[in-house]
């Protein structure tokens, strides 16, 4: 069925092929081929990180904008990088102004403390109330 009118299987496909969403080339609805997910058929080549173009070796990806990311990938286009170790931040964030970062990541450059309420920025460092 399309717009209202029902097609037999080969008018529909050769009128409204199937397109991989990642390549853009006609995708055929095949398992040996093709892997239905998001809404749409990708060719089994196509269905990786969308970035990086790595396989998903556990089977597990991250969508975002209806496209299949890694881990890393995802948290990069969401800009949830930490700021001071670059992994993905999953759970709680300490989000200031100079970015985001895991909580034991926004720590006194001096001391290592955590850093909580009051912080001080200086040449790019992160400094508690007795360090600065």
């Amino acid at each position: 069925e399309h717009q209202g009118r029902i097609y037999c299987v080969r008018d529909y496909r050769r009128m409204f092929p199937l397109v991989c969403p990642s390549c853009s080339l006609p995708c055929e609805a095949s398992k040996d081929v093709s892997v239905h997910a998001l809404d749409a058929w990708w060719h089994r080549a196509c269905f990786n990180c969308q970035e990086c173009r790595q396989p998903f070796p556990d089977k597990s990806f991250y969508v975002f904008e209806q496209r299949p990311y890694c881990r890393y990938d995802y948290h990069k286009l969401n800009n949830s990088l930490c700021g001071s170790c670059k992994n993905p931040i999953e759970g709680p964030c300490a989000q200031v102004y100079e970015g985001r970062f895991h909580p034991a990541c926004f720590a006194c450059s001096y001391c290592s403390e955590p850093l909580r309420d009051v912080y001080y920025s200086l040449e790019g460092k992160f400094l508690c109330e007795n360090h600065v």
